[in-house]
């Protein structure tokens, strides 16, 4: 999705009017990517949700009225790298925010533990490639709020960012909109097929019929929302990395008037999702 093109017009005449010097590449962006990081809080269905309701599913399907023990340890763990690897991404972006020149209470990232990269009876593991990314950014928040960084080294952390950066978006996007929904779609068929069988059954009324239909739309519409949220958020984080990339691959022209063109469209793109966001709420 792309911010209306009216919005970008209106965004390349303020940057030719006013020039690069009052509106450089990165103020509007970091502000932007702040706020679309923040956007995570908005996602209400993790893989700890999923499986619990896979569960409950599961005991409506087989009219079960005590519920057996449902293991979600693995859905558990998997939630939790989700979130560090989301802090590392919002502490990386609040960093970049504060060596630009604006205000930002940057957040520490804390060192990946023994227990988390090896959580007993747990099979699922992240790679070396998100541990060394996870690593080097939180290097890198460090230096900055050690104060290490100046602003006459936001290239520096730039350029050493890129890579890390990418790798942990990249992971957060696969797990979102790609593992998390693809087991929501694996539910929506689940709910599709048991509530089929419901409402063609003659031992049902008219009416109660009608009521299994309309609490199977239920679920299905409350379920397609969530995985809309997911996809409208992995394209902001799609949109940072984008951004990201453009002050990357031009470290020796931040001052052009093209570059502040591509962030400005990066920045109301970004915006323009968060709206779709707030309308699924």
């Amino acid at each position: 999705m792309k911010a209306p093109r009216t919005t970008i017009m209106l965004l390349a005449f303020v940057v030719l009017l006013f020039g690069c010097s009052a509106l450089t590449p990165i103020t509007n962006y970091t502000a932007a990517s702040q706020k679309g990081m923040e956007a995570f809080n908005s996602l209400t269905y993790n893989f700890e949700h999923h499986c619990l309701a896979s569960c409950r599913d599961h005991d409506l399907e087989t009219f079960r009225l005590t519920s057996v023990d449902c293991d979600c340890k693995e859905s558990k763990y998997a939630d939790s790298i989700n979130t560090l690897m989301y802090n590392a991404v919002y502490s990386y972006v609040l960093a970049l925010k504060q060596l630009s020149g604006k205000d930002a209470a940057t957040l520490p990232i804390p060192a990946l533990s023994s227990s988390i990269l090896a959580s007993p009876g747990v099979n699922l593991k992240i790679s070396q490639k998100e541990i060394d990314a996870y690593t080097t950014v939180g290097d890198l928040v460090s230096n900055a709020i050690s104060g290490s960084y100046r602003k006459n080294k936001l290239k520096t952390f730039v350029s050493q960012g890129q890579i890390p950066l990418t790798s942990l978006i990249d992971y957060l996007q696969l797990n979102l909109s790609g593992n998390l929904n693809g087991l929501i779609e694996v539910r929506i068929q689940r709910n599709k097929s048991m509530f089929y069988e419901y409402s063609r059954n003659k031992l049902y009324t008219p009416y109660q019929r009608r009521e299994i239909t309309a609490a199977y739309y239920k679920i299905f519409d409350d379920l397609e929302a969530k995985k809309q949220t997911h996809i409208y958020f992995t394209k902001v984080l799609e949109e940072i990395k984008t951004g990201h990339h453009n002050l990357y691959k031009n470290l020796d022209a931040w001052n052009s008037d093209q570059l502040a063109l591509n962030m400005a469209q990066t920045t109301a793109t970004i915006d323009a999702l968060l709206n779709k966001i707030e309308e699924l709420k």
